[in-house]
């Protein structure tokens, strides 16, 4: 059985100034590294298969963080690609 975990980028600077980023290119903040290495020690127990990001800064640099704790490489996907992968 297929079993998904869904994890958000971490926080960046436009976000903590709650400022719209659509698909402007904005990386992580500190604080947002500092999620992101959360977030990636907390599913190093769960079997992770593949790692799947967009190519924004932000998406990335949070799966990647999962990615190398989990000793696997990151996939970039885009938004469209995904929906298609999982269909």
């Amino acid at each position: 059985m297929l079993h998904l975990i869904l994890v958000r980028h971490g926080e960046t600077e436009w976000n903590a100034q709650r400022r719209n980023q659509g698909q402007s290119d904005v990386p992580l903040s500190e604080f947002g590294r500092r999620q992101a290495q959360r977030v990636a020690e907390r599913l190093a127990g769960q079997k992770i298969d593949a790692v799947y990001a967009s190519d924004l800064k932000r998406a990335w640099e949070t799966a990647q963080f999962i990615a190398e704790k989990s000793s696997l490489r990151c996939q970039e996907r885009l938004a469209g690609h995904v929906r298609a992968a999982l269909a």
